[in-house]
């Protein structure tokens, strides 16, 4: 539980807040789908509450699928900036 909490304090204000988001719109979208089935008619559910939940769904989807991209892409960048500075210093103490 500690790494966990030790991730989240080292993601940005950014990244907070696009996870926070993200966690509202799906725990929303489903709280909306279970009041639907309580709303008249009972037991029925409207084609517009499936429309939020998809939406609250792939809105939840993409901002994780973002971020992850993201930080991706960021890790490979630094891995070869870093492996570029690695064979920069071998090739001078080769000379």
């Amino acid at each position: 539980m500690d790494n966990l909490k030790n991730k989240w304090e080292s993601l940005s204000y950014k990244d907070k807040l696009s996870y926070s988001l993200a966690i509202a719109a799906f725990a929303l979208g489903w709280i909306i789908t279970i009041i639907g089935f309580f709303v008249s008619p009972v037991g029925e559910i409207h084609s517009t509450v499936l429309w939020v939940l998809g939406q609250s769904l792939l809105f939840t989807g993409s901002i994780i699928g973002i971020a992850q991209y993201y930080h991706a892409q960021l890790n490979d960048f630094k891995s070869n900036i870093i492996n570029t500075i690695k064979n920069s210093k071998d090739d001078e103490v080769l000379e």
